[in-house]
């Protein structure tokens, strides 16, 4: 019996708003026409007909001459003010549309700088670093094991900081080749390169899309961004959702004492620990695990099936000749199944690692072997007595199931389908006066979701005297026949009153 002080009951989460979608930018609109005026066309005909109208004016001292000279002043005069006219329209235009354009420019810039804010909030919320990590396990915070299947950022644990692209993407015509020398054409494309990417943010890796990755680096450095890695698994994912299982080679046992008592490392009956090391301990666990991924593999059920296991591969001579090796080395996250391998070189990692972490001196890449792109950050660090302390707080936690619990029972005892908590609570005679076999012939044969038992009637006002029992090889056909043979006798009839 489970005492109720360590007893957990995971709270509703809810997460932080995080910007999406993307943001249309425009090329700005046409350039205008800058007029084009040929002074000398302007000015030189109207210029010599003056100076011929002077010299005329001069000899002969006419009054044609002099209203000549007027009108040819006066063209000059209204052709300069038509082309002053012209420019003075253009500039006002040209500063016109620099003008709303840029303010188009300020105000995208403000949204984007607000979703970069709000992307950086979210981010840090959702994916904490140690220390915050640590003071959840503490004081058992109700943000504990908050992520469940449903949640986006199941299995995604944080590996450092650094920047990651932007969550609110800019959407704009590139320009091939700039014939005019337009400054505001170059505007969509400045500012979707000033927030491409979110600089001081988590970076993490997601174990459920990558399947299989891979840690290359010193055997120290490695071990730390593992240890950072498990550490944001059993915060955020209670151990009925995920399992970790470590293959451990024997030199390096003492490392992992950290987490050995954690309730992620255990089987459903705290029976067998998934901390493994030497080949007689893995080869029976692996059996075990083998047997429950071939049954997965043969239901071929949609969804993530639960509880997922991902195996932490420190030793991978333990997989050698062992029927599990090809779930670990292939990708098996629809049977619940994701493998983290170690390695002081990138070049013994298996072949099929998605993605691959590096750690060099003090800064990490995600690489993603199938995109080609890559991610630096910072690891994240975590203080090692700090960490086994912290941990010892959910060694003995368990989770509250629900009373809105309606899924269905893993197993169901011969007792619990009788409804009886002990051997003298069942009573034959009563059961045999009471029940009517004419009447009907029920027995109960399992539970449906919720624990309700699932009777079977085969009088012919039930279910009907005749049936098929029908399924793969393994599947329980002959453990139903057993089940109906043993529990009718104890259930309706005597078994003197019926034969086979």
């Amino acid at each position: 019996m489970i005492n109720e002080k360590y007893e957990f009951s995971r709270q509703p989460r809810f997460l932080s708003e995080m910007p999406r979608g993307e943001l249309e930018i425009p090329n700005p609109p046409n350039a205008y026409d800058k007029p084009e005026i040929s002074w000398f066309a302007l000015l030189a005909p109207p210029a010599v007909m003056l100076v011929i109208s002077m010299l005329l004016a001069m000899t002969s001292h006419s009054m044609y001459m002099l209203l000549s000279i007027s009108m040819t002043v006066m063209t000059l005069i209204v052709s300069l003010t038509s082309a002053a006219s012209q420019i003075k329209k253009y500039k006002r235009k040209k500063k016109e549309r620099e003008q709303k354009y840029l303010q188009f420019i300020a105000d995208s810039r403000s949204e984007l700088q607000l979703a970069r804010e709000q992307q950086i909030k979210a981010m840090n919320e959702m994916n904490p670093d140690p220390i915050a990590c640590l003071q959840r396990i503490q004081e058992l915070d109700n943000r504990l094991w908050e992520r469940t299947t449903s949640s986006p950022d199941f299995l995604s644990l944080r590996l450092g900081v650094g920047s990651v692209p932007a969550a609110l993407r800019i959407n704009y015509t590139k320009q091939a080749i700039i014939m005019e020398t337009d400054p505001l054409l170059m505007e969509p494309q400045r500012l979707a390169l000033e927030f491409d990417r979110v600089h001081g943010v988590p970076v993490s890796i997601n174990l459920l899309a990558s399947e299989i990755c891979g840690i290359a680096g010193e055997e120290d450095k490695a071990f730390e961004v593992v240890t950072q890695m498990l550490l944001q698994l059993v915060t955020h994912h209670g151990n009925d959702d995920v399992r970790v299982v470590i293959l451990a080679s024997e030199e390096g046992l003492e490392k992992w004492d950290w987490i050995k008592h954690l309730p992620h490392l255990w089987s459903d009956g705290y029976g067998v620990r998934f901390l493994l090391c030497g080949k007689a301990i893995a080869h029976a666990v692996f059996g075990e695990l083998n047997e429950v991924f071939k049954e997965r593999e043969m239901k071929k059920l949609g969804g993530i099936s639960l509880p997922h296991y991902v195996f932490v591969i420190e030793e991978p001579s333990l997989l050698e000749e062992e029927p599990i090796n090809k779930y670990l080395y292939n990708k098996c996250a629809s049977l619940g199944i994701s493998s983290v391998y170690m390695a002081k070189n990138q070049a013994y990692l298996p072949m099929n690692c998605k993605q691959v972490i590096l750690v060099q001196g003090k800064t990490g890449e995600l690489a993603d072997r199938e995109t080609g792109e890559k991610t630096t950050f910072n690891p994240d660090t975590v203080n090692r007595q700090q960490l086994i302390e912290s941990v010892r707080k959910l060694a003995p936690l368990r989770i509250k199931n629900s009373g809105g619990n309606f899924s269905l029972p893993t197993s169901l005892t011969l007792l619990d389908m009788l409804q009886a908590k002990k051997t003298w609570e069942i009573n034959l005679l009563s059961r045999w006066n009471m029940n009517k076999p004419y009447q009907g012939m029920s027995v109960p044969i399992g539970a449906k979701a919720g624990g309700t038992l699932f009777h079977l009637d085969m009088h012919e006002t039930g279910h009907g005297p005749h049936g098929l029992v029908a399924g793969t090889t393994g599947w329980g056909k002959v453990s139903c026949f057993r089940a109906l043979l043993f529990l009718w006798p104890l259930t309706t009839i005597h078994m003197m009153s019926y034969l086979f």
